[in-house]
């Protein structure tokens, strides 16, 4: 008994203000939104987006200044040697009609940052893209159909420049395809820190995000490709 009453003490001295000690650094609090496309305002519980376009999105992170670190998304590359590691990650679950849930990688691209003493904001778009390989059949299809269209149309003969390097032209649209899966998610952000001097552990957003990505067709669908 008497040392369960020794160590009990020694808790409570390890944390007492008059110990000495620091006390521990303040938790941040996360939060993210979605945002209504071309305004910034926040949506907040559930939204609606066309397959066909980005999702504006927004990440908070509220704490000290001192004991808060960045928020930073991962690149496409990774992270550079002697770069800090990166603290938010998009977690994307899908949902089906027999209720069986399913994370997906989504396509995450900041687009700006702003903060204010203690509230850092990183805003993104996101994309939960169709299949590379997909991707890369649809950009073939369409290139075949513009050659054709082009021989067979003197008008057309616009779309010849394009089609003399078509690996080039490929890869190009490759970089510009945005076509999300349709269907029903959640969404919620994930932020973590390891470093020194800051507050370290890992935060969840408390309550997903519902999205509902409308089918609008394919992305050579749209009237722009349909000239």
């Amino acid at each position: 008994m008497r040392g369960i009453v020794l160590c009990t003490a020694f808790a409570l001295g390890a944390t007492s203000i008059g110990s000495g000690q620091k006390p521990p650094p303040a938790t941040p609090q996360l939060s993210c939104s979605f945002l209504l496309p071309g305004e910034g305002d926040r949506v907040p519980g559930f939204a609606q987006f066309s397959n066909l376009k980005r999702i504006p999105f927004e990440a908070t992170l509220i704490g000290p200044v001192e004991t808060s670190d960045e928020l930073r998304m991962a690149s496409a590359a990774g992270a550079a040697p002697g770069n800090p590691a990166p603290t938010l990650d998009i977690i994307v679950v899908r949902l089906s009609a027999t209720n069986t849930r399913q994370r997906v990688e989504p396509v995450a691209s900041v687009t700006g940052v702003s903060g204010e003493p203690g509230i850092q904001r990183l805003y993104l778009t996101l994309e939960i893209p169709i299949d590379r390989e997909t991707r890369r059949r649809n950009i073939e299809q369409y290139f075949t159909q513009v050659e054709q269209a082009a021989a067979a149309d003197p008008r057309l003969a616009r779309f010849r420049p394009l089609l003399q390097n078509r690996t080039t032209a490929v890869t190009g649209f490759e970089q510009m395809y945005v076509e999300s899966v349709p269907g029903d998610y959640e969404v919620t952000c994930r932020y973590s820190s390891r470093r020194l001097r800051y507050w370290n552990g890992t935060l969840q957003s408390p309550v997903p995000l519902r999205l509902h990505i409308v089918n609008d067709g394919t992305f050579f669908d749209q009237a722009v490709f349909r000239q």
